[in-house]
């Protein structure tokens, strides 16, 4: 007979895993009583599992227990849970020449403040879910805070919330702002014209500062796209104080030109060989039934799928899977993005072809080139390179040698590195996938030997290396973004040697499992 009883707060909602080493096991609530006949005679071990993270029980799990026949064991098991909780971290970014040289002061629900510095980054700790307001005070008479100095979050558990302030600091000066959300934006800017002046290029997520004459001017933003819609007036009239810096902020929000919702795409699958599923939202589709393929590739307009069939081949599919054909012998296919090109690699290089097999070109002959993927306005593509000059011998005799993230024009021409390792341990730098603007490369990283990857983003121009996962998750691959940028599809160690499908904040964070996806399933495309 064994029973369960939980004390505390968010106790665990599927209770717990009971099993014995005899082989019996089954599901007991957390304050539960269960009952398990006919078990053999003799010493045994009873152990509790799927305890969930804020819940804690007492004595030893397992405990050994000795069934006597033709009589009644008895074990009891004191689990305590804790509410479950969320954190905020608070960002700020101070732009301009004369910044607040005392920093700022952050509270949450008007509680005690923590200090912040120009451009800082502050956590709360410890916060109940549901909703929250964070407030920035001590900002400098010349310093303006985009969208005011508080705001309103909503905490979930076990979840870090991040707020952004964004803060301009100058004397007669102008701050803009560009800020672009939602799926398929308009990758080649915008341009703004202050007064009737000569227009400056801004990209989707961009800030310029202008010194400017205290007095009133005239902003006008063009070059947005048709599927993009500005917010707000424009052109608008902005008022500079003496001494003082203005801000204009320009959001610009953009539709998918793909009708309905977003579909991403996978590989893997329980059987021995793998196949190609779309995935949206609970519904699960296998594409590929009745054949062997991977690496699948959704098209601009979502109506072709490219794909490898694992024999080094690739081919090109309807949306639904029907009517595959074979164009060209290679592996990891990437559409140009308006759809007129596919770009592979060859085994002896990487080289371009139309979706119908003709028109073939090569783009690079280095061997070990693979995994090419376009970037969004078509000027560039990146791709993975053996570094034979940074290489290691292993304890087992086998000399390692790193993998780096290239960048070669479309049209040709000399191949550049983005990551650079050299020297000591043997890294790997893979699975390269743009961002929907074009901003920002994401990436798996891993050092041999150190027992987990990561993944990180870098800009084009080799700035910015920011790290998105966190310590916990040992083996993180293989990284997707959504179409609006907000989330990047993964491919996450569970621990016994496999890999599930989850998503993470494309601003970085914890792993979020995709509960239907098929077993070991490889992001490969959303669109």
């Amino acid at each position: 007979v064994l029973t369960t009883a939980t004390a505390g707060a968010d106790l665990d909602a599927d209770g717990f895993l009971f099993s014995l080493d005899s082989g019996e096991s089954a599901r007991i609530g957390a304050n539960a009583r269960l009952v398990v006949s006919g078990l053999p005679a003799g010493d045994s071990r009873i152990a509790l599992d799927d305890i969930a993270d804020n819940c804690t029980l007492a004595g030893d799990n397992p405990r050994p227990i000795s069934l006597v026949a033709a009589d009644t064991a008895r074990v009891e098991f004191h689990a305590t849970c804790v509410a479950l909780a969320g954190s905020v971290r608070v960002i700020t970014t101070t732009t301009g020449q004369d910044p607040d040289p005392d920093g700022y002061s952050v509270t949450l629900d008007g509680g005690p403040a923590q200090a912040a510095g120009a451009n800082d980054s502050v956590t709360f700790g410890g916060i109940t879910t549901g909703s929250h307001v964070v407030a920035l005070a001590d900002v400098a008479g010349n310093c303006t805070v985009a969208g005011g100095t508080s705001r309103q979050v909503m905490v979930a558990a076990d979840r870090r919330t991040e707020v952004r302030f964004q803060i301009g600091c100058r004397g007669s000066a102008i701050a803009v702002v560009t800020t672009t959300m939602g799926a398929d934006p308009d990758v080649d800017g915008y341009l703004l014209a202050i007064d009737g002046g000569a227009p400056r290029v801004l990209a989707d997520n961009d800030s310029l500062e202008l010194a400017l004459p205290p007095g009133s001017h005239t902003l006008a933003l063009s070059g947005v796209a048709a599927n993009c819609r500005l917010a707000g007036d424009n052109p608008r009239t902005l008022t500079i104080p003496t001494g003082a810096l203005a801000f204009a902020g320009f959001e610009i929000s953009c539709q998918s030109l793909v009708p309905g919702t977003p579909q991403l795409l996978v590989w893997g699958g329980p059987g021995p060989t793998p196949h190609i599923y779309s995935i949206t939202g609970p519904n699960v589709v296998d594409l590929t039934p009745s054949g062997v393929a991977a690496a699948g590739r959704w098209s601009p307009d979502r109506s072709k799928i490219a794909f490898h069939t694992g024999q080094g081949q690739i081919g090109v599919m309807n949306a639904n899977g029907s009517s595959p054909r074979i164009i060209a012998s290679g592996e990891s296919p990437s559409w140009s993005p308006d759809g007129a090109r596919i770009v592979f690699s060859t085994g002896s290089g990487l080289a371009i072809v139309n979706p119908d097999g003709s028109g073939r070109t090569v783009l690079t002959t280095t061997g070990s080139d693979d995994s090419p993927v376009w970037s969004p306005d078509g000027k560039l593509i990146a791709f993975v390179r053996l570094n034979r000059v940074a290489c290691e011998l292993t304890p087992t005799w086998d000399v390692v040698c790193s993998r780096d993230i290239y960048i070669v024009p479309a049209e040709g021409g000399p191949a550049s590195d983005l990551t650079t390792h050299s020297g000591g341990a043997a890294t790997f730098s893979a699975d390269p996938a743009w961002t929907p603007d074009g901003s920002r490369l994401a990436y798996s990283y891993a050092v041999y030997g150190s027992r987990r990857s990561d993944i990180q983003t870098i800009r084009p121009d080799r700035t910015g290396a920011k790290l998105l996962t966190v310590d916990g998750i040992p083996y993180t691959r293989t990284p997707i973004w959504s179409p609006d940028g907000a989330t990047l599809a993964v491919t996450v160690s569970n621990g016994n040697g496999e890999y599930d499908l989850a998503t993470i904040p494309a601003t970085g964070g914890v792993a979020t499992p995709v509960t239907n996806a098929p077993k070991g399933s490889v992001p490969s495309s959303w669109r």
